[in-house]
């Protein structure tokens, strides 16, 4: 989650003498009575081991551990992101900027109707497109705590292979299967 402060809610049942309280702990630490639902405290990014126990009215104690990740940090922007013109379409590639990145939100302008779509590899083909038109698309990455990355963009034109030429470093145009 990228929630620093999750609610936890949690239950239990004794038939014989019934619950007499809950209590918590996190990352090992000291048991503190609670009730559910329960907000913790605004916590670290990272991994943290959340411990209930449930205490009955004769004593017995039932434990459960789950563990909560927190991640607030949004992951970076595709890397290297290429659009390739092809004959009536556009071909996307970029390289994963982070190895928590779950899926990438895609936007073009003119716009589709749906204004974004949404993919899970790292590239994306865009059919259908009229030769000579240009395109510009926005592609940022989401983590799965559903962090947004800041956006990279690209702009294409359908048909027309075209790159800028820098005399120290050259240049390298791409074309659908060429």
């Amino acid at each position: 989650t990228n929630n620093t402060q999750p609610v936890l809610t949690f239950a239990t049942s004794d038939e014989t003498s019934g619950i007499s309280h809950y209590e918590l702990a996190i990352n090992d630490g000291e048991f503190i009575m609670v009730t559910s639902p329960y907000q913790l405290e605004p916590q670290p990014d990272g991994e943290h081991t959340v411990t209930i126990k449930a205490v009955d009215k004769a004593g017995w104690t039932t434990v459960s551990t789950a563990t909560a990740c927190i991640d607030t940090t949004p992951p970076g922007k595709p890397k290297l992101l290429m659009g390739i013109p092809g004959n009536g379409r556009i071909t996307l590639e970029w390289l994963e900027p982070d190895p928590d990145v779950v899926e990438y939100i895609i936007e073009r302008t003119p716009f589709w109707t749906e204004s974004r779509k949404t993919v899970t590899t790292t590239s994306f083909i865009d059919q259908n497109l009229e030769n000579g038109v240009q395109y510009t698309y926005k592609v940022w990455a989401v983590d799965r705590a559903a962090n947004e990355g800041e956006h990279e963009t690209q702009v294409v034109t359908v048909g027309l292979a075209e790159t800028p030429y820098i005399p120290e470093a050259g240049a390298v145009a791409r074309y659908e299967n060429v």
